[in-house]
């Protein structure tokens, strides 16, 4: 039986996630070798691969606990806000392989950008992975993940997140409009997206504000 146990509930990109490997040997002693760690999606993408080595043998009947640092890289997929994509946390070794999911939480300029987003009228529909090009946006995995909103008036607007360790470039598209720009401390993603959205329409409440395609 093997099974990883990560010690934090809540994960986040760009970190090291620590746990251990739990290796438990049946009526035959297991030898030494490798558990792979991989960080999946439920679809079946690939975010990473980790290899945790156990040096000494398990006798029968016997369970041994290795640890790890997993290195979580800055674009792997957000499972919250919901709905979002699904991350497991799949483990491989000795001919079994079991899967866990794992809850993969916003950094703080996701959180912004999200937030604001929010503030200017839309909510959340769907979350997916997409393979297509992001020109001016530097990516280390072959996908990225992208939000699509609607306003109250109808809207779609969609929106991609690349975090890396200096900045998350974002990428807005609304009807044919593409508006690329980078979150850093000091930022407003507010006031840039506020800006670039067409003239907004408040609802009924005058609450919210909803962007209005242009006809």
């Amino acid at each position: 039986m093997i099974r990883a146990e990560l010690r934090e509930p809540v994960v986040r990109p760009g970190t090291l996630v620590p746990g251990e490997v739990h290796v438990r040997a049946g009526a035959v002693a297991l030898p030494p070798g490798e558990v792979t760690l991989s960080v999946e999606t439920r679809s079946g993408v690939a975010v990473i691969k980790h290899r945790v080595t156990v040096v000494s043998p398990v006798p029968a009947g016997r369970a041994r606990s290795v640890p790890f640092l997993l290195p979580l890289p800055w674009e792997t997929p957000l499972t919250r806000p919901i709905p979002a994509v699904s991350v497991l946390l799949r483990t491989t070794a000795y001919g079994e392989s079991v899967t866990e999911p794992m809850d993969v939480h916003p950094l703080l300029g996701h959180q912004r950008v999200l937030d604001a987003v929010r503030r200017l009228g839309f909510r959340l529909v769907d979350a997916s992975l997409e393979t297509g090009p992001l020109p001016g946006v530097l990516r280390a995995v072959p996908f990225h993940q992208e939000f699509t909103f609607r306003s109250g008036a109808g809207a779609e607007l969609r929106v991609v997140t690349v975090a890396g360790p200096v900045a998350l470039d974002v990428v807005a598209r609304l009807g044919g409009a593409t508006l690329t720009f980078a979150v850093r401390a000091g930022s407003d993603p507010l006031g840039t997206l506020r800006g670039w959205l067409p003239i907004p329409d408040r609802d009924a409440t005058g609450d919210h504000l909803h962007p209005v395609l242009p006809t």
